[in-house]
């Protein structure tokens, strides 16, 4: 087997990589899986919500949604650079752990809201 076919083969096997997500000068920018960027600062999002669904593991199961008045930047778990953005957000006061781990081990549909500005 070529190492061509093998990397394509990885790659449909989690999907979610072909998201990307990256904060640079309080600007977070979001590139879906059709390579269209969405962009919002920080500072204008005013909600963060995890949402999951039973579809898993044959499509992504688990959601971040984060929220502000001109945009939403939606995106699945395991996509590229998500460790750093979650890094950054928990740090965000009132951020609730409780749910965030409550959304990791859900397996049904539902919506956790894990952060709103106060």
């Amino acid at each position: 087997m070529s190492f061509f076919k093998l990397r394509k083969n990885k790659r449909n096997l989690n999907p979610e990589t072909q998201w990307s997500i990256s904060i640079k000068e309080d600007i977070i920018s979001l590139k879906d899986s059709n390579q269209n960027i969405t962009c919002c600062p920080i500072l204008e999002i005013y909600k963060i919500i995890i949402e999951t669904n039973d579809q898993g593991p044959f499509i992504p199961d688990v959601w971040w949604k984060l929220i502000s008045k001109t945009n939403q930047l939606i995106f699945p778990q395991g996509c590229l650079g998500e460790e750093e953005l979650l890094i950054n957000i928990q740090n965000l006061p009132h951020f609730d752990l409780k749910k965030y781990y409550q959304a990791m081990r859900c397996t049904s549909n539902n919506e956790f809201i894990c952060w709103t500005k106060r």
